[in-house]
């Protein structure tokens, strides 16, 4: 099995080398913009991921300060007298309760 020596022109090497060059030069943009594509979408998901943790933040406060209140010695006796009246409303009420969420949660250890 002989191995063929013929000479190529220096000027094909060259197009050659040029044509590679090219090609890597376009997939590393190809990669580049691939990457901030899915960077973007990431951030994305994140975003939204934070907003669900953030309201059921409130909603877990909301939960513990109703019975919190609920169990105190007052709203025993008013349940008592009053057993129709709904948790719900002052479920209602207790998230719009001032005071800062965050704060809250950082005591409660609701992070």
């Amino acid at each position: 099995m002989a191995i063929c020596n013929i000479p190529i022109p220096q000027s094909e090497l060259d197009q050659s080398k040029v044509g590679l060059i090219r090609r890597d030069r376009h997939v590393g943009h190809v990669i580049w913009i691939t990457r901030r594509n899915l960077a973007k979408e990431y951030e994305g998901v994140l975003i939204r991921v934070k907003d669900k943790f953030e309201k059921k933040k409130v909603e877990v406060l909301a939960e513990i300060r109703l019975q919190e209140y609920l169990t105190t010695p007052f709203m025993i006796s008013i349940y008592l007298r009053f057993p129709m009246t709904r948790p719900t409303r002052l479920l209602l009420l207790l998230m719009g309760a001032s005071g800062s969420i965050d704060d809250e949660a950082e005591t409660r250890g609701i992070t």
